[in-house]
């Protein structure tokens, strides 16, 4: 009889999650190509320049040129994030063996984005305070507006929040996983990093868990504060070189240069 009623119980949970998951998809579900701002002209024309050009190159310089003040300095903003758009576009393209509308593909990128942070957010809740607690969280995070309402723009906004939840669920493992944990966190914020300068504050999560969740019954030694500091900067600069290389090969530059 108690296994009837745990199956009972498994099965009702996982029918809430599942529901849970499939209306966070459908309240961030847009195929439209309406353009809902500038920045989204720009970051889709940034990603059909790659195309055409055949790189990773998200230099804001080849769309804007000489619009603005400063644009003769080479700008990488969003870049890990436009980056990381054109690799998905290009992906769907081989799995449909289909031309897709880049619009709609970017913006399912998007929801896409968004549903793994809807598994993190749970993921989190659940070793805080059991699978309830992830449930509610996860639930909470599908129905937030200020969540829903990005996961439709084409901007970096859902790219750094499931940056932000990976890296809060890293640091969360630390202390058992410590090295590979330590690795993932800061090759995350290195992708933040590279499409936002808000993401370098991010790195700050994985210190605390360094110094508040220490290895049980060890606490904090000079090695493991060591440790994590060379793995820290090596993921860091692994995690920006991976998500903005053009970015990264340019870094030496002091000179503005013109692209025109």
């Amino acid at each position: 009889m108690r296994q009837l009623f745990n199956l009972i119980g498994r099965s009702g949970f996982l029918l809430l999650f599942f529901s849970a998951a499939l209306l966070a998809v459908w309240l961030r579900y847009d195929v439209s190509t309406e353009v809902y701002s500038i920045d989204e002209t720009l970051i889709t024309e940034i990603i059909q320049s790659m195309f055409d050009n055949r790189n990773l190159d998200a230099n804001f310089n080849q769309i804007v040129g000489g619009w603005f003040p400063g644009a003769e300095y080479h700008q990488y903003i969003f870049s890990s994030y436009i980056v990381s758009a054109r690799l998905w576009v290009e992906f769907l393209q081989v799995a449909i063996l289909n031309k897709i509308n880049l619009w709609v593909a970017v913006r399912a990128w998007g929801c896409a984005l968004d549903l793994a942070t809807f598994f993190l957010v749970f993921g989190i809740g659940k070793m805080y305070s059991g699978r309830a607690v992830g449930l509610l969280a996860a639930f909470l995070y599908a129905i937030s507006p200020t969540a829903v309402f990005e996961a439709h723009w084409i901007r970096p906004d859902v790219y750094m929040s499931f940056a932000a939840a990976g890296i809060a669920m890293a640091s969360l493992y630390m202390s058992r996983y410590f090295y590979i944990c330590t690795l993932l966190a800061a090759m995350l914020s290195g992708a933040a990093f590279a499409c936002k300068f808000s993401g370098l504050l991010l790195i700050a999560a994985p210190f605390i868990a360094l110094v508040y969740r220490p290895v049980p019954g060890s606490g904090l030694t000079f090695s493991r504060a060591a440790s994590w500091l060379v793995i820290s900067i090596a993921g860091f600069v692994i995690g920006f070189g991976l998500s903005s290389p053009y970015a990264l090969s340019l870094i030496h530059i002091s000179e503005p240069t013109r692209p025109y």
